[in-house]
């Protein structure tokens, strides 16, 4: 299911997925996969058809076509496909998160994986090209959005971009500054994922030790730090258009 976060929202806890423009989108599990790209599997997997899908920049057919092309590889990569004929999807339910992905699943059982390689090779042919949806859509999910993670007061953001995109302003002032969201007094962390592992900018930061980190990620609108010192004389920082 896609829901778009608007303005006024809290976040609860969840996965999220925000776009360039600081928009967030709820999801069940990240894209581009957590599991695949940790696996060094670099392609579209089921779990990014699902939110292609799901956000209707892919047709039915087209996530299918994910589907049998991952199944196939799995096959393949994971099992002794010499000996494999009638096919168990069992595995690759786990294998690729299926339980987490409704509309997959639904296609799955709805149009049916069976029969040996040589039957799946024989449909896979009257598919839309995986090769061609992959290199539309797998930058598109890589590039064009953050991942975001947030557990109560704490928010996670994982950079994948390899565009040179830089998401200081976007994860700064659409999010962490904005009053769209209510993360004012958060625990941030914002690092870089790929395929050999996290490598951290941020890990449990206040806004204010962000900002004051320059060097290493910084607000692209200049803004003016402010106390309010509250009744019980704690003080709360606060950011303010210069």
């Amino acid at each position: 299911m896609k829901l778009t976060i608007t303005a006024g929202t809290q976040l609860g806890t969840g996965s999220y997925m925000c776009d360039r423009d600081g928009k967030m989108t709820s999801v069940r599990l990240h894209a581009p996969s957590t599991t695949y790209t940790s696996r060094g599997i670099l392609h579209l997997s089921p779990v990014d058809a699902e939110f292609l899908l799901a956000n209707n920049f892919i047709s039915p057919d087209e996530a299918f076509a994910s589907l049998m092309y991952c199944f196939v590889e799995y096959v393949e990569d994971e099992l002794d496909s010499d000996s494999y004929s009638v096919m168990d999807t069992t595995k690759f339910r786990t294998w690729a998160e299926l339980g987490y992905l409704p509309e997959m699943s639904k296609l799955m059982s709805k149009l049916g994986i069976g029969g040996d390689l040589d039957d799946l090779y024989s449909r896979m042919s009257s598919m839309p090209d995986f090769d061609e949806l992959n290199r539309r859509w797998y930058a598109v999910l890589r590039d064009e959005y953050v991942k975001v993670y947030v557990v109560g007061n704490k928010i996670e953001f994982r950079i994948n971009s390899e565009d040179g995109f830089d998401w200081n302003s976007v994860i700064i002032d659409d999010v962490l500054c904005s009053s769209k969201y209510n993360f004012r007094g958060a625990r941030i962390s914002i690092m870089r994922e790929s395929s050999k592992g996290y490598q951290a900018y941020f890990l449990n930061a206040s806004l204010s030790e962000i900002l004051e980190a320059d060097k290493i990620v910084l607000s692209s609108i200049y803004l003016r730090r402010k106390e309010v010192i509250g009744k019980d004389g704690i003080r709360t920082p606060y950011y303010k258009l210069k």
